[in-house]
């Protein structure tokens, strides 16, 4: 008894001191809106965002990070008449990279993480992170399916912004590891590994995001396959579905730009 009673009470400790340690960091929600693309027209409200942000902690809570509301401003996205015929295929990506030609950047957070939100990203993704603009682009719509705030969108937030805290892609397992692709279930836990929390915290600490796409280089067992002017990565990982992720590369370096994350579920 009196081992047990040794041993909660240092994992109470532990729990204290992980309480104290949090880190608390802000984020700028960029509510974008434009009268020639309806799909960089952004509907949620506070309450949405909210959700979001709510599940992406409560899955951080483990590595000791915290995001807070920083405020949320109303923004005109430039060129979405270009957005609308990128998504579609009308026009090939190369004539309208990056991805940062469609978001404004006049009210961008400096010390802090900025949250890009769109309606639809159609097949290019669900969410992506943007070192050029310290934040993530996220959609509410990616791949043909809805991304609810309190379900796979705020998943689809945390697993990016976990790119924005050094985190490469994991393998998809019984831990559901929120950095696997379309490994998230809902009411199921989302795991980080002890070296993941390490990375995380350690970027986190200097207050910003990560200045480049962790992992950006292709690995070697990837299938590349060329379509239509876009490059297309497949990393399925166990038991995971919807894993293939488009990606550009450039031609000579073989730099992955930013990496896209499929949320379709495999085809029953």
């Amino acid at each position: 008894m009196l081992r047990i009673a040794v041993a909660l009470s240092l994992s109470a400790l532990s729990l204290a001191r992980a309480q104290d340690s949090t880190l608390h960091l802000p984020v700028r929600v960029h509510r974008l809106r434009s009268a020639e693309s309806p799909a960089l027209s952004a509907t949620s409200d506070t309450a949405g965002i909210g959700q979001m942000l709510a599940l992406a902690n409560r899955i951080w809570a483990q590595a000791g990070i915290q995001w807070h509301l920083e405020s949320v401003v109303h923004e005109d996205a430039p060129r979405g008449a270009v957005f609308d015929s990128l998504i579609q295929n009308a026009i090939p990506r190369a004539r309208a990279n990056p991805l940062t030609g469609f978001l404004p950047q006049g009210a961008l957070l400096t010390r802090g993480w900025n949250l890009f939100l769109i309606h639809d990203f159609w097949q290019i993704a669900g969410g992506v992170f943007e070192p050029a603009v310290s934040g993530i682009i996220l959609a509410e719509r990616g791949m043909g399916y809805d991304l609810p705030a309190a379900g796979r969108g705020g998943a689809t937030l945390a697993h990016e912004l976990g790119h924005s805290l050094g985190l490469e892609h994991a393998a998809c397992d019984t831990g559901r590891n929120i950095m696997a692709n379309a490994c998230w279930r809902p009411g199921l836990p989302s795991m980080l590994t002890a070296d993941q929390i390490a990375t995380a915290r350690r970027q986190a600490r200097t207050g910003r995001p990560a200045t480049e796409i962790p992992g950006a280089r292709v690995p070697p067992d990837q299938e590349l396959l060329q379509t239509a002017g876009l490059w297309r990565a497949c990393a399925c990982c166990a038991r995971a579905t919807g894993c293939r992720i488009p990606v550009r590369l450039a031609a000579t370096s073989q730099t992955l730009l930013p990496v896209m994350h499929i949320v379709r579920k495999r085809p029953t």
